[in-house]
């Protein structure tokens, strides 16, 4: 599974879809790219580093559904 975000470009078309970890590596905090990632690391049965990412997105968003809602059952997992 290869998972995408889509960033918008002020160069060429203006759209293009790009891996959530290149986005991380030049914005460390993007909500969308960590969540994309760790729900990529649960397909891959990541869930340590899935739950880590999920964290990251509640210190940064407190209120992001998808973290809330995933981050109990990755943590189960991890264990």
């Amino acid at each position: 599974m290869v998972l995408h975000v889509l960033q918008i470009s002020t160069e060429g078309s203006g759209l293009r879809y790009v891996h959530p970890l290149q986005v991380l590596e030049k914005d460390d905090e993007n909500v969308s790219a960590l969540v994309h990632c760790a729900l990529l690391y649960e397909s891959m049965e990541k869930y340590r580093l899935g739950a880590e990412d999920l964290r990251t997105v509640l210190r940064i968003d407190p209120g992001n559904r998808v973290a809330k809602g995933t981050i109990h059952r990755l943590t189960q997992l991890a264990d």
